[in-house]
């Protein structure tokens, strides 16, 4: 059993074993062995990030892309290698950024609401929210990526919670943006992460 953590182009060195790069219908896979159990997720995460800082482009792979053999994972493969290599191709020079927006604690609602109009109000509230930091962070941060991701939020308290697909050499400008930009907003509580692979772009949106 082979796992597949990612298609690169442009890579600095070969990983180290038992990781391996394998020609698969023109494109450059990296797998490793499964062995009696799978890879644990932290460190297909790890092997994928360090893949991201010597490739020129990445294309990673979900978790659990386990194939029998070479011959499978080609099988499998060589149906969608053009697909898989003009999306390789267009995350080049490409990284992912997180901006996550929270309610702060002090912001939450604190026992029930008095009636059933205050009920409404507190439900509505976290909506309005959102909607507000799509229309204006959001917006903002999407003119200078490349394209973004906007994940359904599941608790309240998340009230922004999206992907950007940043070029490498703008991540740090990209992040002061996110903190002057949401100083907008000082009884929200912003986070931004990266870079990432750019998982969030690994499929067509």
């Amino acid at each position: 059993m082979i796992h597949l953590y990612a298609f690169v182009a442009g890579l600095d060195a070969k990983p180290e074993p038992p990781l391996d790069v394998v020609d698969v219908g023109g494109l450059a896979a990296v797998v490793g062995p499964v062995g009696t159990s799978p890879p644990e997720p932290l460190r297909h995460g790890l092997v994928v990030e360090e893949l991201r800082a010597s490739a020129e482009a990445i294309l990673p792979a979900r978790y659990g892309e386990d194939f029998l053999d070479l011959d499978a994972l080609r099988r499998a493969v060589e149906p969608v290698a053009g697909v898989l290599r003009s999306r390789l191709e267009r995350l080049g020079g490409l990284v992912e950024v997180g901006v996550r927006v929270v309610a702060r604690d002090d912001e939450q609602p604190d026992g029930r609401p008095r009636d059933g109009r205050a009920y409404l109000e507190s439900r509505y509230a976290p909506y309005a929210r959102r909607k507000a930091l799509e229309r204006n962070l959001h917006a903002h941060l999407l003119e200078r990526a490349r394209d973004a991701r906007l994940a359904t939020p599941r608790e309240d308290a998340v009230l922004l919670d999206a992907s950007y697909l940043v070029p490498t050499g703008d991540v740090e400008s990209f992040a002061r943006d996110v903190a002057a930009s949401a100083a907008a907003w000082p009884e929200l509580a912003t986070v931004c992460t990266g870079p990432w692979a750019p998982y969030s772009f690994s499929e067509e949106g």
